[in-house]
């Protein structure tokens, strides 16, 4: 099984969606996704964040999400 690892960092207050593409091997009939998620402290007056993993297919459907 081929792993991809992606890592990164939103800050407080940044853009609402983040898209970042994968590639998904053809044939795969599942994807997983494992992360891990640090709610820091905000300033006040700044939004925080919240983190919702959705998935889009090669032809730009959308498949589903995680929820909030």
């Amino acid at each position: 099984m081929a792993k991809q690892k992606i890592t990164g960092r939103i800050e407080p207050g940044s853009v609402d969606w983040v898209y970042v593409p994968v590639v998904v091997p053809e044939g795969a009939n599942r994807v997983e996704v494992a992360y891990t998620y640090d709610r820091p402290d905000v300033p006040p007056g700044v939004r925080g964040n919240a983190l919702d993993i959705g998935i889009f297919g090669p032809e730009g459907e959308f498949r589903g999400w995680s929820g909030g």
